[in-house]
């Protein structure tokens, strides 16, 4: 459950306080970690979201930030 605090961060920051959105935590062996339920769209719809952390450090993190902004690759799934 290492992933509840971060997700927690993310929801809170992307969707600020509303009853619109619900998050569920996905407990199991399955490739994502939540499940994210935009009720405000019609039809509701479902994303998927995985919770990863680097292992490297922060300057790992920069740098795989740094890929992702410029478009430079695409990072492993």
């Amino acid at each position: 459950m290492e992933e509840a605090y971060p997700l927690a961060i993310f929801g809170w920051r992307k969707f600020d306080n509303t009853d619109q959105i619900l998050i569920q935590s996905a407990i199991g062996n399955q490739n994502y970690d939540a499940v994210v339920s935009d009720l405000k769209s019609e039809p509701a719809s479902q994303s998927y979201v995985e919770i990863t952390q680097s292992h490297e450090g922060e300057s790992d993190y920069l740098r795989q930030t740094t890929i992702v902004i410029r478009q430079l690759g695409v990072l492993k799934k």
